[in-house]
């Protein structure tokens, strides 16, 4: 007898394992209209900086960086400080170890070794970006790395896009035609900058990518 209900609780247990939920933008839940991915010890967690993570679509064509920093958001208190080397495309993470080559800061999740003789790309970062919602990306019009909003609108997307803080794929931007999307789905490019969910402008397509009104 004990035999069999081990038996009947090996099978429940492979039962509850493989069911896997169905994804979906869950949009009508809590979208907004008007209101848009570590190693060096980079974490994804806090900054420091009050609790604000990803990589824009938006071409990687850095070639305006500084050899001391000095066009990067560690010169300004409202920003964090930032050693990308030039031609990052693993995206960026920020790290708070203060042992780093660089000390504390974001940095490019490739592990490449910076130190002062490199060569940085310019970073507005503001404080604040590592939280669900908020990743840092690569702008190609300020040729910059700055604080996004992370978005997942699927190809095609006709109806307006929405913000909504319990998606599919976590907090961000999703095409309110209430399509299932999933990481597997392929996705506008965007560079909507941090608050633009906040601000109720909502967001625009243009020139094949989305920002900010």
């Amino acid at each position: 007898m004990r035999a069999i209900n081990l038996t009947a609780c090996l099978a429940l247990s492979v039962l509850s394992f493989s069911s896997i939920p169905k994804a979906s933008a869950e949009i009508g839940i809590d979208l907004k209209l008007g209101g848009g991915k570590p190693e060096l010890e980079i974490n994804d967690g806090n900054s420091d900086s009050s609790s604000d993570n990803y990589n824009s679509d938006s071409s990687n064509d850095n070639s305006d960086s500084s050899n001391d920093n000095s066009d990067s958001s560690s010169v300004d208190g409202n920003y964090d400080p930032c050693f990308i080397h030039p031609n990052c495309t693993a995206g960026a993470g920020y790290s708070s170890d203060n042992k780093n080559s660089m000390g504390a800061g974001w940095y490019c999740k490739d592990a490449k070794v910076v130190n002062t003789n490199t060569s940085f790309d310019k970073c507005n970062i503001r404080k604040g970006c590592t939280n669900d919602k908020n990743y840092v990306g690569y702008v190609a019009n300020s040729k910059s790395w700055e604080c996004l909003e992370k978005a997942y609108i699927h190809k095609g997307c006709s109806s307006t896009p929405g913000f909504a803080n319990k998606g599919s794929l976590g907090a961000g931007w999703y095409c309110s035609d209430k399509k299932e999307v999933n990481q597997k789905t392929q996705f506008d490019p965007a560079s909507i900058k941090k608050g633009c969910s906040d601000q109720g402008s909502g967001i625009k397509y243009t020139d094949g990518i989305w920002t900010c009104n």
